[in-house]
């Protein structure tokens, strides 16, 4: 950020769900407190040439700072706790646009905007990895209510799958087990578990 001459202006940018806090200055100094709404947002930086804008990392920056690079503007994410010291006054929407300029031009470390692929790949991760604590979940849970009735299985997915059908017909064998224990809530436990790769 040494050459600041490339920008027409510089923005500290609060994100919000309905209105983002903008606080621009541009190359001459003037400066522009503004709250816009989110659908007219990307419209107030469409018509600028090359701006420079400070946003914190957070769930919705990724996508707003693809926008705003495709307009042609250059996007710096920051972390929220490394913007934290450059917020002064009481929190709200003004003073933290405004440490978020501050901390943009006092070399906070920048996040990087990801690529549409990266984005697609860490979500796809992210629910696989959801997915498989929520199946291991599971099982635990039915491993250790079959516990209560004496039946012990292995702790692997595999083990599960080996073992969850004789657990069963043998819970619905005994005579002192319900049978809507046996028939209606371990039901659905009958079909294996896929193994996730």
């Amino acid at each position: 950020m040494d050459n600041h001459t490339q920008y027409s202006g510089f923005a500290g940018v609060d994100l919000a769900k309905k209105v983002m806090q903008i606080h621009f200055v541009t190359g001459d100094g003037e400066i522009t407190d503004k709250q816009v709404k989110r659908a007219e947002f990307l419209d107030f930086f469409r018509n600028r040439t090359k701006c420079l804008i400070g946003m914190e990392a957070c769930g919705a920056s990724q996508d707003w700072a693809r926008k705003l690079e495709a307009m042609g503007h250059e996007v710096h994410l920051m972390s929220p706790k490394a913007v934290k010291p450059f917020v002064s006054g009481q929190k709200n929407d003004y003073n933290d646009a405004i440490g978020i300029y501050k901390a943009m031009f006092n070399g906070v470390r920048r996040v990087p905007v990801k690529s549409t692929e990266i984005r697609d790949l860490q979500t796809l991760r992210r629910i696989r990895s959801q997915v498989t604590k929520d199946k291991v979940k599971e099982i635990n849970h039915v491993r250790g209510l079959l516990a209560e009735y004496g039946i012990v299985m292995g702790k692997s997915i595999t083990a599960f799958n080996k073992g969850i059908s004789s657990a069963l017909e043998s819970l619905k064998e005994r005579g002192d087990v319900s049978p809507l224990v046996a028939d209606v809530n371990f039901q659905r436990f009958s079909t294996p578990y896929p193994e996730v790769a």
